[in-house]
């Protein structure tokens, strides 16, 4: 059987526009990276992030819960966030 030369495979860049089609002109607050964590999850308030967190994982020690609340999912910095 022989095997057919492979070409370069094409890089494809995603727009955010490409990934939410509906949205149009408005924002949302997502990562919009998609190897990122956080990818299409919404940002999350402390107060938010640290029930969720207590409900999965009651039993994190107090250095693991601040990791967690510190990096964990819906954790990130909106872009512009300081020009507001």
């Amino acid at each position: 059987m022989r095997k057919a030369p492979m070409k370069s495979l094409p890089t494809i860049n995603f727009e955010i526009s490409q990934l939410y089609p509906c949205t149009g002109v408005h924002r949302i607050n997502t990562c919009a990276n998609p190897d990122c964590f956080n990818f299409g999850k919404p940002f999350a308030d402390q107060i938010t992030r640290q029930r969720l967190r207590n409900e999965k994982y009651p039993d994190l020690s107090p250095e693991q819960a601040k990791l967690f609340d510190k990096h964990g999912p819906g954790t990130y910095k909106l872009s512009g966030a300081d020009n507001a």
